[in-house]
């Protein structure tokens, strides 16, 4: 059967390498921020323990008992899922105006700073109240961002689906949140057998929030670099013209 000279196969074949990378590409960068936001969740969570004596401890003007303090540290693992629907009605209402690759980026950006705060933020022994302030406001930023990263980057998944694959890209969203809260029992699990409670007071209970700031500018580039969906693109297009028509 002879070949058509307007689409040979090698020109096909190529077309459609390209558009398998892109999408696995499209695939990972959906997915690594929101799983890393659920991997420093899993972190938090385990290192509370340690978390409550360093920023909570047993002081009158604080907490008063060790119950009062755990109580206390439980509450700030809390507020982030207290800034969770307000992260995805920002966010998502961002995404809707400037793109679901902005959104993310964005959502992105929201999370290295709490991460940073995570991994640098001083002790209550070192700088009294700020202390648990600073983990209060990296708990929020942490929140909001998670919030509002599962909705977008699971709309980027599923507009930037091929057709009739769109329930299977979008559970790659739940696939890599599981996966980040097992890597991050693991982690958590490994460092207490690997270091002491006095060697984890002093500092390791900050090595998990360092491995997350190490990867935060890598999954930064890679959400950079994707590609708009086409779906977004259309209903952006939509709503700016509806924006600029005359009342």
């Amino acid at each position: 059967m002879p070949t058509s000279p307007i689409n040979p196969p090698n020109r096909r074949n190529r077309t459609g390498k390209r558009e398998m990378q892109t999408n696995r590409k499209a695939i990972a960068a959906a997915i690594a921020g929101n799983a890393l936001e659920w991997y420093d969740f899993t972190v938090f969570a385990l290192m509370t323990p340690v978390i409550k004596n360093l920023f909570f401890p047993v002081d009158p003007k604080i907490s008063g008992s060790e119950i009062n303090a755990l109580l206390l540290t439980t509450a700030l693992f809390g507020t982030g899922f207290f800034m969770r629907p307000i992260g995805g009605l920002v966010l998502g209402y961002f995404g809707d105006r400037k793109g679901r690759k902005a959104a993310m980026t964005l959502g992105m950006g929201i999370m290295a700073v709490s991460v940073a705060l995570l991994a640098l933020t001083p002790t209550y022994a070192t700088a009294g109240i700020a202390a648990p302030l600073i983990v209060l406001l990296a708990r929020l930023l942490q929140g909001f961002s998670v919030g509002g990263e599962f909705g977008t980057s699971t709309a980027y998944l599923i507009e930037a689906a091929p057709p009739g694959r769109t329930g299977f890209y979008g559970s790659w969203q739940i696939a890599g949140q599981l996966m980040a809260n097992v890597l991050g029992a693991v982690l958590g699990a490994a460092l207490t057998l690997a270091f002491t409670p006095e060697q984890l007071a002093a500092g390791a209970w900050r090595i998990p929030f360092f491995v997350g700031l190490v990867i935060v500018p890598i999954l930064l580039y890679m959400r950079a670099s994707v590609i708009e969906p086409e779906a977004s693109r259309r209903s952006m297009a939509t709503l700016h013209k509806d924006n600029s028509s005359p009342r």
